[in-house]
This record gives structure tokens, sequence and C-alpha cells, in this order.
């Protein structure tokens, strides 16, 4: 009888682990989001989402604002953005990157990187280590970023023509952890390599892309409702946003977690009750493929993404005399006890296993 009490203890946690997650957003650097977000949701988001683009100058202030993130409570996710700073008119920049001419680049900001993951000591390897996930080359099934074989409005209006293929994405993102890896920098307990494609492909398809289980710790994805607001677009429920992409994602490596790692809906043109109930039913879809992360895009941008001090929501959050707009389905259902936040006790925010699996 015992044997079999201890037998359904066991099934009951891996079950519970199985369906855990970590949560953390998106949000501008000049956002007054922070920390009332967190208030808001009685938790303390786990990960911020952080956009780097590769420059001459994007170094230090980019450290300083991972730092901050860090020292706020948040797990760093930097979004790395590959431009060929020097080369904004070649057609194969990823040829480019992959042939070597940015190692130097890529050192200096493999040493930032060591020496924030490092910590307060400078030493790497010891327990005042912090954490931090690398997002490498996102959406590069888009056609909007020069790493992508299909990149074609953005890029045409810096004269850029490409003409690369999804071997020579491959290419670079291999040659940019590899390169980082000689600096000792990626490490499991330390940083997480994301690989993180677009729902919807506009070109060569997101599996086309995978660089191989050795160069990946999360298979991650972002996807948006428009709504009408871009032309030709319409309402689209979660499931013609995610599932299809869900289901191809989940098959490259069923032993790799799942992320999403941009998500959003706007009000446009089915109304705030309309987001609401999207909010919820995107977070049963993230529950049926057990997704160990999800990330908000807390922005007010293209169109009304925001779940939490935007331009609308079905409630308002009060806070020292101020007003939120905030949507009710996002709150409950981060409060669910499978969410996982930072915790302020633990000196490297989240543990081991929800750092490299959510749970």
């Amino acid at each position: 009888k015992m044997k079999q009490q201890w037998a359904l203890l066991l099934i009951i946690t891996i079950t519970t682990l199985a369906n855990s997650a970590i949560f953390g957003f998106f949000s501008p650097e000049d956002s007054r989001d922070v920390p009332t977000i967190d208030l808001w949701l009685n938790k303390t988001n786990a990960v911020r989402n952080f956009m780097l683009g590769w420059g001459k100058d994007t170094l230090i202030p980019g450290f300083a604002a991972i730092e901050k993130h860090w020292d706020e409570g948040y797990v760093p996710m930097i979004t790395w953005m590959p431009y060929a700073f020097d080369d904004w008119t070649v057609h194969n920049p990823n040829d480019v990157i992959a042939d070597g001419k940015y190692d130097d680049y890529i050192y200096s900001f493999g040493s930032e990187l060591l020496a924030f993951l490092s910590g307060p000591d400078g030493i790497f390897g010891n327990e005042d280590d912090r954490r931090a996930y690398l997002r490498f080359g996102h959406q590069m099934n888009g056609d909007w970023f020069p790493w992508s074989p299909t990149c074609s409005w953005s890029c045409e209006q810096t004269g850029q023509h490409i003409d690369q293929d999804v071997g020579s994405y491959i290419r670079m993102y291999r040659h940019v952890v590899d390169t980082l890896s000689e600096l000792k920098v990626v490490n499991n307990t330390r940083l997480q390599l994301v690989w993180s494609a677009n729902n919807i492909d506009l070109g060569p398809p997101a599996s086309k892309f995978y660089p191989g289980d050795e160069y990946v710790d999360w298979i991650g994805v972002d996807g948006f409702n428009f709504g009408d607001t871009l032309p030709e677009h319409t309402w689209e429920s979660v499931d013609k946003v995610f599932g299809d992409i869900l289901e191809t994602l989940s098959k490259l490596n069923v032993d790799k977690p799942l992320a999403i790692t941009e998500f959003g809906c706007t009000t446009s043109p089915d109304g705030v009750d309309a987001k609401n109930d999207w909010i919820e039913q995107a977070f049963e879809l993230f529950d049926y493929y057990k997704i160990g992360m999800v990330i908000s895009f807390n922005v007010d941008g293209a169109t009304d993404f925001a779940v939490f001090n935007g331009k609308k929501g079905n409630e308002f959050f009060k806070y020292r005399a101020r007003r939120y707009h905030t949507y009710t389905a996002f709150k409950e259902a981060i409060q669910n006890d499978k969410f996982i936040g930072s915790d302020a006790n633990d000196p490297r925010l989240i543990t081991d296993s929800q750092f490299m699996y959510g749970q």
C-alpha cells in the first residue's frame, strides 16, 4: 500500500511539473510598467525580453539595461538581432557573418555576457552567477529581417536586395554560437539558447531553419492576432495563429521545451471583450501543448497588443493615483499556481529546472 501511495504521489508530481511554466513580458525601456505590472499580477514576472540589435555602440547601454532588469528581479531574455552594421547593402549578410567578418564584435558581446553572468564577484561558475536566455536571429521565416532569405520591403528601404538561402542562416547561427562557446559562455544553468520562429511562414517553412539540437535549448514561436489592422488581414482565432506552428515545432525534438516568446492580440475590429476571450483561449492552447515559457508582448505599437497599461482594457488597476487598463483573462491565467514567477529569496531568481524546462 505504501508503494502504491508513493507511486501515486510520483505521478501527481510529474503531472504537475509537466504543466508548469515560467512567465515574462516585453515592454520598452522607457515604459512605466515596472514594477506595477507585478503588483497587478501579485507575482513577479520571471523573464523580461530585451531587444538588442547589433551595432557599434549598442553593447554598453545594452548590458546596462540587462543588468538593471536582473536587479529588478527578472531573468533577461536577450533577443540578439544580427544586423551586419558595416554591410547594409550586401545581398548576403548571413554569409558575411558566417565567414568571420564580425567575430571581433561577437567576442566583445560574449565578453560582456560572460561578465554579466559571472555576477558581482566577476568569477564565472560559483553561487553568485546570474542567468540569461539568448534568443538569436528570431523570426527568420518572416520577410522583414535581413537574416531572412525572403526579406523584402524592409531591406529594400535601405538598398539591401537579399539573395541568400536557408543554409546561410543555419551557417550564421551555428558560427555565432560556436564563437560564443569558445569563451565558455554557453552553459546550461547560466545561459539557455532560444531558437524562435514566426508563426507564419513567408518563405521556407520554419522547420527548415532549425540549426540542430546541439545549438538549441528552447524552441520558441512568436504569434499575433492583428485583426483588421493590416491590409488583407482579418480577426484570427488562437488556433489559426498558433495551432499549425506549434504542431510543427513540437515535433522537431520532443525533449526540447516549447516557449511562446512573443504574443499579443488586438481589439480591432471585435472589441475589448473579444480580446479578453482570445487571451483566455490562448492560455488553454498553451496548456494543451505544455508550453514551458510564456512571454507577453506588452506594447501598444502596431496595434493595441498590451495586456497592462495599454490604450484599452476590460478593467482598471489602481495604484498611486493612477489607473491602468488591464485584461482580466491574462491576470486570471497567470495567477494559476502552474505559472512560476521570480523568487526574490533565490539569488538566481529561478531554479535550474525552471530555467531549463519551465518546471
